[in-house]
């Protein structure tokens, strides 16, 4: 690692730790094989398959491609066509004898996926009985096992705590002095971040989010009423500075967001709150007065007409066609 950058990683994991498990079919590689356009089942099992490894020292050039038949050229030279099978064959069993052994060497993989891919292996479950019963067993066992609901997260459990050093003009390979784990100086002494003990992302979030700090839940309720009524109550939704939209309604804005965080921060009963008023059940029809006393609608006089998103027209075109799935937790297509 250098600059934190990573330059060799290696990552393994599970259907139910991989919010985007299974991928999207036709694009998706195992391999040198493309997981087919047909395969749509949204419950896809997890697996686990080494599908290239390429490494080699910094400064040197990479390993030979030919490195398969390496133990192909240490065979006898052969003399006659028959010689050349014997040669193959010994060459093909050696092989595998080495992958049964546990021994195999550098370029014996690349061996062994050619031939099973041609169909020289037996990979079928059901060549063997005792394969078989386990492999049924363990089907048994997983099917009673649901599909687990999954979100992105982090974790820094047992992590040291690292200061990162300031690049200098922007510059990776150009360090400065380290830069303390802290918050914005405006803020000193209303948040713990500095003082943890760990890299001060938890602290920083209970800050942002507490009762001590109404200006996200505020920034949040103006963004959840532009969603609903096409513009907010500060016009400028990721402005709140002094250079941002003074807000029409700051009574409004400033009830609404007390309102959101004595009921938990919860988004369902802020869009309840808001659909259900007379703000959001008004007419569109917008008369001449009104429109030369409030063009741009500030004053909430009619519902403004807007655009539809691309994912409402999508539900739209879906309900009228009968074809829109309600249940949730569903896959996204």
């Amino acid at each position: 690692m250098k600059n934190g950058v990573t330059r060799v990683l290696s990552e393994v994991t599970t259907s139910s730790l991989n919010a985007n498990f299974p991928p999207r079919t036709g694009v998706a590689r195992m391999g040198s094989e493309i997981l087919p356009d047909e395969d749509e089942d949204p419950h896809k099992r997890s697996w686990f398959s080494l599908t290239q490894v390429v490494t080699h020292p910094p400064g040197a050039p990479p390993q030979e491609e030919f490195l398969p038949l390496e133990k192909l050229y240490e065979q006898p030279t052969p003399q006659t066509q028959s010689d050349a099978w014997t040669v193959m064959s010994s060459w093909l069993q050696d092989t595998l004898q080495r992958w049964l052994e546990e021994d195999s060497q550098p370029g014996d993989e690349q061996v062994l996926n050619w031939m099973l891919k041609q169909g020289f292996l037996e990979n079928n479950v059901n060549s063997d009985e005792k394969l078989s019963t386990l492999v049924a067993r363990y089907r048994e066992v997983e099917n009673k096992i649901g599909f687990p609901r999954t979100v992105l997260s982090m974790d820094e459990r047992n992590l040291e705590p690292l200061n990162y050093r300031l690049n200098v003009r922007g510059n990776v390979d150009e360090e400065g002095p380290e830069i303390p784990r802290g918050f914005l100086e405006v803020f000193a002494g209303q948040n713990e971040v500095g003082q943890s003990n760990h890299s001060g992302r938890l602290e920083l979030a209970h800050y942002l989010g507490s009762d001590r700090n109404p200006q996200t839940a505020r920034v949040y309720v103006n963004r959840v009423w532009q969603w609903v009524f096409g513009t907010g109550l500060v016009e400028t939704s990721s402005d709140f500075g002094k250079l941002g939209d003074r807000p029409s309604h700051p009574e409004l804005l400033d009830w609404l967001t007390l309102k959101f965080i004595e009921e938990g921060w919860s988004t369902k009963k802020l869009i309840r709150r808001l659909v259900l008023s007379q703000a959001f059940r008004q007419s569109g029809e917008l008369s001449s007065e009104a429109k030369t006393i409030d063009p741009d609608n500030r004053l909430r006089h009619h519902y403004s007409t807007r655009r539809l998103e691309a994912e409402s027209i999508r539900d739209s075109m879906l309900l009228i066609s009968g074809q829109l799935d309600p249940t949730l937790y569903g896959p996204p297509i």
